[in-house]
């Protein structure tokens, strides 16, 4: 049985990097996705906050509760509500309306199937 690879990130010149990832991922990618996470934080409003994580390459996208957002390009946004509900838009706002818009949605349907089995 081998063990485990760490996915905690070792910095060696210009490689920031996790073992398990083997990416070859750089410590400027890293600051990168820092600033770009913050940006995308401060764009969906007050609460939201910076999530970075590496697999092969650094990503980053903004977290409040359980909404996440990510940015794919300048003018598009992609949010999920608990990973189930999703939602797209081109500014990151409407992506999260859009995914709770949907959560609403399910949450409405499975309420009205419950009261079904509940009346019959």
């Amino acid at each position: 049985m081998s063990a485990a690879l760490s996915w905690k990130p070792i910095r060696v010149g210009v490689a920031y990097c996790s073992p398990a990832c083997g990416g070859g991922c750089t410590y400027a990618e890293y600051l990168a996705a820092i600033k770009k996470g913050d940006a995308l934080a401060a764009k969906c409003g007050p609460g939201y906050t910076r999530r970075v994580h590496e697999n092969l390459g650094w990503h980053f996208c903004a977290e409040f509760k359980s909404i996440r957002v990510y940015q794919h390009t300048s003018k598009n946004f992609w949010a999920s509500v608990n990973g189930l509900y999703s939602g797209s838009a081109s500014t990151p706002k409407q992506a999260i309306a859009n995914a709770i818009q949907a959560a609403r949605f399910h949450r409405d349907q499975i309420t009205a199937l419950l009261r079904g089995l509940e009346a019959a």
